[in-house]
């Protein structure tokens, strides 16, 4: 098995902290868009804590499918 060239881990090593910076950010950005979307059923029905914390874990996943390719693209764009 070969191993990674230097270029190859200076290349991971730049580009994997804007990566996850931009992944952090996005994400935070669209669950949040999300959440506003879903805040008239939330706040009308005053439901308890967990299930508004159940309904945010079924967003993230596919706010995640978006967001990831974003993060990604940002990431080496930046690097680069």
């Amino acid at each position: 098995m070969r191993r990674p060239s230097i270029l190859f881990k200076y290349f991971l090593k730049e580009t994997i902290p804007f990566t996850l910076l931009a992944f952090i950010i996005l994400t935070t950005l669209v669950v949040a868009q999300q959440a506003g979307r879903l805040s008239e059923l939330i706040l009308a029905s005053s439901p308890p804590s967990s299930l508004i914390f159940q309904v945010i874990g079924w967003i993230i996943p596919n706010v995640v499918t978006i967001t990831l390719p974003m993060a990604l693209l940002l990431g080496v764009m930046i690097a680069l």
